[in-house]
């Protein structure tokens, strides 16, 4: 939809500026551009509007920035909408809402705004440790641990902690995730341990892989659960409001058993 705009009449007047013929030249363009793009060009010739949608899902709501909200209201402007997100669950750090009730405004109608405060997932005692790093204390547990939920510890030798953790872990539980704050970290500690198990790294590349024993960076990880998880925390000091979030998510990945390596 945004190619079409450098193409057509509108673009002509800007066609000597060098980003925009750049632009044109590899027939691609960043993410966060072509929102703005896809926003000017239905402004300029109209949003595709798709009225035979009565009905439209989002998950996720708290990684969609305003922009994309305004233009899903253009062009399903009929439809009803289920909205569905966890504002502690923000990965990106330039999409962040007080409350997703703001939302409402965009959409105009009348709108039911629920808040959720039961967790599933994780035990009581990994939501109760959870909630400690963003404050929160409305968020409950149905499930009550059984053997000691969260574990932390400083780990001198990561690679040999790695390995005891995961033989042991092995025992207990059918999934285990090591789950970092970004690739590089995954990838270091997956080339540290490939040879001892069998075990996947989870990229954004990677089309299959073992459930059984992962390594995965932490904004991969949302929407999945293991029935124990290992976070290798190298922030030691304060957290910034965006790495409470990634490590909030991190955390609650854990249905059964938490450890935190620092």
């Amino acid at each position: 939809m945004y190619g079409d705009f450098f193409k057509s009449e509108y673009a002509r007047i800007k066609l000597n500026d060098d980003e925009i013929s750049y632009f044109i030249k590899r027939d691609k363009i960043f993410y966060e551009d072509a929102l703005l793009f896809t926003f000017i060009k239905g402004l300029l010739e109209s949003f595709n509007y798709q009225g035979e949608i009565k009905h439209v899902v989002i998950d996720e709501a708290q990684d969609y920035s305003k922009i994309q909200y305004i233009i899903i209201a253009k062009i399903f402007k009929s439809a009803s909408l289920t909205i569905l997100g966890d504002i502690n669950q923000t990965i990106n750090p330039y999409y962040q809402y007080e409350s997703l009730n703001n939302l409402a405004e965009l959409f105009g109608g009348s709108t039911c705004y629920l808040e959720l405060t039961k967790s599933y997932r994780s035990s009581q005692e990994i939501i109760e440790y959870s909630n400690q790093i963003l404050g929160l204390d409305h968020v409950s547990a149905i499930r009550i641990g059984k053997r000691e939920p969260v574990i932390r510890k400083n780990a001198k030798v990561l690679r040999e902690d790695l390995i005891e953790d995961i033989n042991k872990l092995q025992k207990q539980y059918s999934s285990i995730a090591i789950i970092t704050k970004d690739d590089l970290t995954a990838t270091d500690v997956y080339e540290q341990i490939k040879n001892e198990f069998d075990v996947s790294l989870i990229l954004e590349s990677t089309m299959r892989f073992n459930k059984k024993l992962v390594v995965i960076p932490v904004y991969m990880a949302k929407g999945l659960e293991f029935d124990s998880v290992i976070v290798i925390n190298k922030i030691n000091n304060s957290f910034t409001k965006s790495d409470k979030y990634l490590m909030y998510v991190a955390l609650t990945r854990a249905q059964h058993k938490l450890i935190i390596y620092n």
